[in-house]
């Protein structure tokens, strides 16, 4: 197998991204780099609340290490420069792509979603990208349904770092569940948690929630948790650092997620390489990880019945907990470890470098003076890179 070369790997992060995906891509990064050198670059485009004026330094991370300085005019520049480009599916992602590929850049389409917004993109971007990599199973299906079976596809699942220690001493009497991510009633179901709650108040079933996380509907979960008589028995935590996050997270028994659709929790893997086990609805990237009884628990989605079981009979049966804690872990550290798919990621890298730059015409999906007013665009950023463009 051959090496990649300094500076052949490009993707770009923007403000609008969850926290999932933000920190998948930037640990890949770092595992990426520690296997074949300083390789993988991410430019990180902030679009969070202010405007960033002519001249103005964007973040540029080199290596997940080395800050450089770099202003967004220049970001066409950094492009120049890149023999593969990843992109992960933002507005920003798809002007540069095909800029990138008039430039002879392999490109690499990393679909983090089981949503129409990936599968349509996907579809209007397929004569310029190399390679779709697919973070689950069922995702895979359905692009290979919507583009049909010669669909240039390979599946590398979304991995965590394995923790060193992990602890052994549960569960209490006291059954701990923790929910980690976005606080959302639309995209992560949070509107469903107070209902939850109220069962298990109801089943007496002695519990305490933690809530690592922040979001539009917090407010309204407080209330409505508060209403409930739960008050004394949930802890809201708020935006934590990420080593702070998994220490807390770590101490719990069971991880709850809502969600109605997921591409593969980032969340739900670094609680099961914890040990902690999860109860959560069906959703696509789960079925990759969880065996129902096995590792944790899936519930039909909407069935409220269901996870108050779950959670009752892990709380009564203490051993079942411990052997499902154990399994999770293993099912981490064998399937989905960061270095895994860092090992993964970079045979896919090393085969589009040896087949060199790409040659041909760039077919005109979206003419380059219209792209920025496309509605996928964070219209923050839009103006950014309209204000670089014409200058």
């Amino acid at each position: 197998m051959g090496s990649l070369t300094k500076n052949k790997v490009l993707t770009l992060l923007s403000g609008g991204f969850g926290g999932g995906v933000k920190s998948i891509v930037k640990d890949l990064a770092e595992e990426v780099t520690s296997h074949c050198g300083r390789q993988f670059a991410i430019l990180t485009v902030q679009d969070t609340g202010t405007q960033l004026n002519d001249g103005e330094d964007a973040d540029f991370f080199y290596d997940g290490d080395e800050q450089i300085s770099c202003t967004v005019r220049n970001i066409w520049r950094q492009v120049d420069q890149a023999q593969i480009f990843v992109i992960n599916g933002i507005g920003i992602d798809f002007a540069l792509a095909n800029y990138a590929r008039s430039k002879g850049v392999r490109i690499v389409y990393i679909i983090h979603g089981d949503s129409d917004y990936y599968y349509s993109t996907a579809k209007r971007f397929l004569p310029i990208i190399d390679m779709f990599v697919a973070i689950s199973s069922t995702i895979a299906r359905c692009l290979k349904a919507k583009l049909g079976e010669g669909t240039p596809l390979v599946t590398i699942h979304n991995s965590v770092s394995l923790p060193e220690t992990v602890q052994e001493d549960r569960p209490s009497d006291v059954i701990r569940l923790v929910y980690v991510g976005s606080i959302d009633d639309k995209l992560k179901g949070l509107d469903r948690a107070p209902a939850v709650i109220r069962e298990l108040l109801l089943e007496k079933i002695p519990f305490h929630l933690t809530v690592i996380g922040d979001g539009p509907y917090l407010p309204t979960l407080k209330s409505e948790l508060s209403a409930s008589g739960a008050e004394n028995q949930v802890s809201f935590l708020g935006m934590l650092p990420r080593n702070q996050a998994m220490v807390i997270l770590a101490e719990q028994d069971i991880l709850l997620l809502f969600s109605h659709s997921e591409g593969m929790n980032i969340a739900m893997l670094e609680a099961m390489a914890r040990g902690v086990v999860p109860v959560i609805p069906v959703t696509s990237g789960a079925t990759d990880v969880i065996k129902d009884g096995v590792n944790g628990f899936l519930v039909r989605q909407d069935s409220l019945t269901d996870m108050v079981d779950r959670i009752s009979l892990l709380r009564n049966r203490p051993g079942l907990w411990s052997q499902m804690s154990i399994t999770a872990r293993q099912t981490i550290k064998s399937g989905f470890s960061l270095n895994r798919a860092a090992f993964e990621y970079e045979k896919l890298f090393v085969c589009l470098d040896d087949m060199g730059p790409w040659q041909g015409t760039v077919p005109q999906l979206v003419h380059r003076r219209d792209i920025f007013d496309l509605p996928i665009f964070p219209n923050l950023v839009a103006k950014m890179f309209r204000k670089a463009r014409n200058a």
